[in-house]
Parts: C-alpha cells; structure tokens; sequence
C-alpha cells in the first residue's frame, strides 16, 4: 500500500517507498506494527529530522502500539538542530576516592541569564547492561545531557523514551532493544 507521505520520507534518502518500508524493518523495527503506527513513526522521525536508517531513532512494541526511542546520537542531533542552544558545559561529580556519583549538565540557552542545570546519579540510573557496566561515566553524561534537554530546549521532543527508560518502563522491551541495537 503506497502512501504520500512515506513515499516523499523515502525519496530523502533515494529510495523508492517499498525500499524505505524493507530497510526500516531490517534496521530499526523488527516486529510486526500496523500501518497507522508506521506512519505514526516516520512522522515523528522525519518531524525531529532523525534518521531511522542511521538508528537515530527505533522503535518496539508496547500492549497498544510502539514506544519511539532515541539514540544518544538521535538525542544529540535534535539537541545540536536548536536554534536556542548556546553551550553545553559537563561536570563529573566524584567521592573522595574519585568514584563517579553524578554528572552535572548545564545548557546555556540564548537570551536566558542562567544555565539551565540537571544532575544524574550514577546510583539512581545505572542498568545492569554491558554498556553501563564497561561505559559508567559516558553512560551517566548521556543521561544528564538528555535529561537536561528534556527541560531546556522546546526542539526536542517529549515523545520518545531513552533506551534505559524502555528497559524499565516497559515489559520485555530490554531484549528487543539488545537485538535492534547489537545485531542489526
């Protein structure tokens, strides 16, 4: 079924429509997701400017429908694309014996005084995953970073969930994520 608007998504990247459709589900879905849900998707990616063939952005299921998540590099690239951003500055925050607790994200907007800060806890966000158990600190600044997106700049969007966030929030979604990320 061709539909106008994927067909126009598609042709961003020199693809015929149907070509879209198979590489989206070779890179960035794989599962089976109703067509409203599909369109629903591309909208929010093409929207934000990310690029689900890049995995910037994926998607898994939940009970009614699919929870869009952005990458660390998707969550870079609409926080990077606002027009508010002056600076970013980080803080890693250690105990006394240079154990990471936190870091600290300050974002400077254009026209505000004051940065706009937020801490992440290493204790409160850590996963048991690989990536967090080999990566803590650059695990907890993307989190930081994300999180003081979240309330800083109105370019990025509310509507997607951060990988870890789908680990918790949502049952079963940790293994699909795995799967989309690592074998795709």
């Amino acid at each position: 079924m061709e539909t106008p608007f994927i067909a126009k998504v598609a042709q961003k990247y020199n693809l015929s429509e149907q070509e879209f459709r198979e590489a989206l589900f070779k890179t960035c879905i794989n599962f089976n997701i109703s067509e409203e849900d599909f369109e629903d998707f591309i909208y929010l990616a093409d929207g934000y400017g990310l690029n689900p063939l890049n995995k910037e952005i994926y998607a898994v299921p939940k009970k009614n429908g699919i929870i869009p998540v952005a990458t660390a590099a998707g969550w870079i690239k609409m926080i990077k694309s606002s027009p508010n951003l002056y600076d970013i500055k980080l803080q890693k925050n250690t105990d006394n014996e240079d154990n990471l607790l936190s870091v600290t994200c300050a974002m400077y907007l254009k026209g505000i005084k004051y940065p706009i800060r937020i801490s992440e806890y290493l204790k409160e966000c850590k996963q048991d995953t690989e990536h967090w158990r080999k990566y803590p600190a650059r695990m907890l600044q993307n989190e930081a970073i994300k999180q003081c997106a979240r309330l800083a700049l109105d370019s990025v969007g509310p509507f997607f969930y951060e990988e870890d966030e789908a680990f918790y929030k949502e049952e079963g979604v940790a293994d699909l994520i795995h799967e989309i990320i690592c074998h795709k």
